[in-house]
This record gives C-alpha cells, structure tokens and sequence, in this order.
C-alpha cells in the first residue's frame, strides 16, 4: 500500500492506494479550512509519484519476444525461479520480472517501456503455472514465495532494473 501526501495551498491531503485505485482517506485541518481535492488530481499525483510524468493515454504492452524465438517445440529450458528445473519449451512463458504494468504505474512510459519489455534482465523463463500465478506481483512480493537462493537472485535484478529505470517498489511509501 502507498501513502502520497499532496500539499495545495495550504491544506494537506493525503490519499491511499488500495489496488491501483486511490481513495481519499484523510484531509488534515490546516489554518482553519478543510479542503477537498478531486479523486482525479490525487489519482494523477499519486500515478505521477510525485517528480515522475505520468504516462499519457491506455496501458498498451508493447511488442517483446516470446518463447519461440528463444526455444523450439521439444526443447527444455531452464526455469529462472526454480533452480536446477528444467521445462519443456512448449511449458514455458517469457515473464516479466518487473511487471510492464508496475513500471507504466511507475511513469516508464515511451522508448524506456519499449526498453524494459525487451530488457534480458527482465525477461524470464519458466513454467507457465507458475507465469500466472505470478501475474503482476511485484518482484519484492514474489521473490518472498521462493527459495532464499532464487529470492535474492530476484531481487539483484530486479533493484537494478528499478534504479535504472526509476521504478518505484510496490511496498514503497512516498511522504
């Protein structure tokens, strides 16, 4: 859950994302008025994460590689979040490490977005079940359901990625 604090004037609001959706949770008296901003200024505020533009029109996945152009029908491939697994090609599912959907939340948008689909750091391999299953968690949230080895291995990359393309953790509170 994150916490946004944005200061108009002289009241301070404060707004809670619940899911990707804010709610207005507390206005805080300050002088001697109380002041309610719109749900569409805090929504692009909190979306922007204060210095971050927020990506302009609909999220849209941009184009990336999928498993055939890494492996072929019969093939086995190593699974990046079981160690020591492999999986049929056919069983296998490019996932995004940092969800293309944190990153858009994130204002990666343009080039940077098209970048970070591509980016082998964020691309990986493994069992279709266990793509699904892992949708769109964020990798701190995620790596807490593997093994200790596979969890830091998650989180190397994944800090990366976030520094280089200034995305926000998912657990991250923003005063």
């Amino acid at each position: 859950m994150k916490t946004v604090r944005v200061e108009e004037s002289s009241k301070l609001h404060k707004a809670k994302f619940l899911g990707s959706q804010p709610t207005l949770t507390k206005v805080i008296r300050n002088r001697h008025s109380y002041k309610f901003l719109s749900i569409a200024l805090i929504w692009s505020v909190c979306t922007a994460q204060t210095a971050v533009a927020a990506c302009e029109g609909e999220f849209k996945r941009p184009s990336y590689k999928t498993r055939g152009y890494y492996c072929a029908p019969g093939e086995l491939v190593e699974d990046a979040y079981e160690l020591g697994h492999e999986i049929l090609c056919s069983e296998m599912e490019v996932d995004h490490l940092i969800s293309l959907r944190q990153a858009w939340d994130s204002g990666v948008c343009g080039d940077d977005f098209r970048r970070l689909a591509n980016d082998p750091r964020n691309l990986k391999f493994t069992y279709w079940r266990t793509n699904r299953t892992k949708g769109s968690q964020a990798p701190e949230i995620f790596a807490s359901t593997r093994s200790k080895q596979v969890s830091e291995m998650i989180m190397n990359d994944a800090n990366s990625l976030m520094k280089e393309y200034k995305i926000q953790p998912a657990n991250s509170s923003i005063e």
